[in-house]
């Protein structure tokens, strides 16, 4: 499985605190090791399809992760509040 980071995940990314980062981190490996197996997601991921394109993925409370699975690759979008993904996927 190819992972693939687009700039506007690094920008988001990079603006977060360490903490929040270490987090993201953890939900990013984890999503690594389930997506193309048929197994259940990782507890507390709540893996969400938003869209034919998009997936939210929950890291913790606060954060949501916005990718999409194409084939054999994870691209990952864009993280933030469930506020800032609505106001992306609006862009």
């Amino acid at each position: 499985m190819r992972v693939a980071f687009k700039s506007s995940f690094d920008r988001a990314y990079k603006k977060l605190p360490a903490q929040d980062q270490e987090a993201v981190d953890d939900a990013i490996a984890a999503l690594q090791g389930f997506v193309g197996k048929s197994a259940a997601p990782p507890h507390g991921i709540g893996m969400k399809r938003l869209s034919s394109e998009f997936w939210e993925a929950r890291v913790g409370l606060r954060l949501r992760v916005l990718l999409g699975i194409v084939n054999d690759t994870i691209a990952f979008y864009f993280v933030g509040d469930h506020d800032a993904v609505r106001r992306f996927l609006q862009n």
